[in-house]
Parts: C-alpha cells; structure tokens; sequence
C-alpha cells in the first residue's frame, strides 16, 4: 500500500525544482501535510477525506489561497504517482476554495522611504534586500537565490535563469540597483544574500525583521483584508505600479516583471487612466 510519504519520496526524485522551490514545497508538506497524512494510503483517500482536509486547515486559520497551495501539493503529489504507475484508479476530487490572492496595496514613496529608514535600523541586509525588490520588481525568491554568476556588471543587468515560470528573464539596474549588486558582490562568492553564518545557507522566507519593521511604520493597523495588507510582496507590486503611473507601457511593465502574459499585468492599468487619451493624440486630424 502507497503511503503519502512513498509517494511525497518519489514526486522528489522525479520532478524538477528549483532550490527555492524545493525548500518551499518541503516546509509546507511537513508543516501541513506529513502529520496529517502519515500512514494514510493513497489508494484509501476519496473525495469526502479531500474535503475533510480543506476543513482541517481553514480550522487552523490558513487563508484561502494557502489552503489552496496545501491542495494543489497534494494533488501533484498523487497526480505523479499515478503518472509513473504507483497509484492506480480515479483520483479523488479536489474542490479548491475560491482565493482572490491579488494585492492591491503598494506604497506611496513617502510610505517606502519610512518603512526603509525603520528597516535600515533593525537590518542592513533587509533594508538592501528591500530596497533592491523596490528597484527591480524582483520576487523575494530571485533575490534569495542571487548568485555571482547571475550578475552582468558591464551591461548593468541579472539574468536570471530559473524564474517563477522557469524562463530565463533578464532584469536590468538602476543606479540604486547596481550599487546594491556591486557591495554584495564584493562581499559574497556564492549567495550574495545569505542567512547569518552561513554563505551558502538560502534564505527560504521573510525575515521577522521586515515584519517588525511594518509594524511599527503602522502601514498594517487596521486593516484585515489580506489583499491591503503591506508584505514583502507590496514592494513588488509598488515598482509595478509607480511605473505604470509614470507612463510605462503595460506591455514593458509585464516583461520587467516575468510575468507569463500581459493579461496578468493589466490589474495595474487603472492606475494610468489617462494614458489611453493621450494616445489619441498621435491620430491625424480628420473632420
């Protein structure tokens, strides 16, 4: 009988995962799956024990769109074993709960420039690492996994070769930019930014300190939707959004930012209402 961990054993031989992929998928099967599933066979999991489950974790307070991610693991991890022929049958349903997981919020540059100085004094590290997120549209997971050989000084750009969507994409720098990537350089031969003690240990989440540091900017008091919420992410969405204001086309806006298609971009193109107008510009006079 095919256990969750025979199976989870063999969806790692046999898939290909970047590092950060890697560490996150194994943190949240041990966090959400492993205890849960642990001598449960494969073949003895029906749909109700799927549903069962999504219970379980929204009764320990996951938002919908971890609970999602907890399902969709699992789901790989049984759609693999049936691939390579270890599970036979139908496989169960999977009802994935609704999550609107798009974030709204991005900060105001007054609001960046507070929530850096706070950072700065708690962390250098993550007030660089920060800041760089703040210049590049970078994910905190290309950050983590930066490495010498990711970086072009001459032509001020990082190729990086295993993104999100397992493209490479190529990410030019600022001066603000290029001057955190020089240091750090300098600094590191393996991992430019690396867990204390250790310059070749990844960092695999956020640190407490960025945390700490939006709370007491007070940019979270009050708000309970997610979505409005200031995270690392924000820093992200805020490059998107300030070029987008600023006039930059959705479609260079989409590419700075890896998406896989400018459809995912055009959640920011309320923010430059008028650009549409002003193209109506460049139309000849005919009456």
């Amino acid at each position: 009988m095919l256990t969750l961990d025979e199976a989870w054993n063999s969806y790692l031989a046999t898939r290909h995962l970047t590092q950060y992929g890697y560490l996150t998928d194994m943190s949240r099967y041990r966090v959400h799956l492993q205890n849960y599933w642990h001598g449960k066979g494969l073949t003895s999991i029906k749909t109700l024990d799927i549903q069962l489950y999504t219970n379980h974790l929204f009764a320990k307070g996951l938002s919908p769109q971890t609970v999602r991610l907890c399902l969709g693991q699992l789901r790989r991890i049984m759609r693999r074993a049936h691939r390579l022929g270890l599970l036979e049958g139908q496989l169960p349903y999977f009802e994935m709960p609704p999550a609107d997981s798009v974030r709204y919020r991005y900060l105001e540059p007054d609001e960046a420039t507070h929530l850096l100085q706070i950072l700065g004094d708690l962390s250098q590290l993550w007030h660089d690492i920060a800041l760089l997120s703040l210049n590049t549209g970078m994910r905190a997971s290309e950050i983590f996994s930066l490495r010498g050989a990711n970086i072009n000084i001459p032509q001020e750009n990082i190729i990086l070769h295993k993104t999100k969507n397992l493209k490479q994409r190529i990410v030019p720098l600022n001066e603000v930019a290029l001057d955190i990537i020089k240091e750090y350089r300098k600094r590191n031969s393996e991992l430019l930014f690396h867990q204390e003690g250790s310059s070749n240990k990844q960092f695999v989440k956020i640190s407490k300190k960025f945390r700490k540091a939006v709370d007491l900017t007070g940019l979270n008091d009050g708000i309970t939707d997610n979505r409005y919420r200031v995270v690392f992410h924000t820093l992200r969405h805020t490059f998107a959004s300030w070029l987008v204001q600023r006039g930059v086309s959705l479609q260079v806006v989409s590419n700075l930012l890896g998406h896989s298609s400018v459809r995912v971009t055009e959640r920011y193109a309320h923010l430059a209402p008028e650009q549409g107008r002003n193209a109506l510009k460049f139309l000849p006079y005919i009456s």
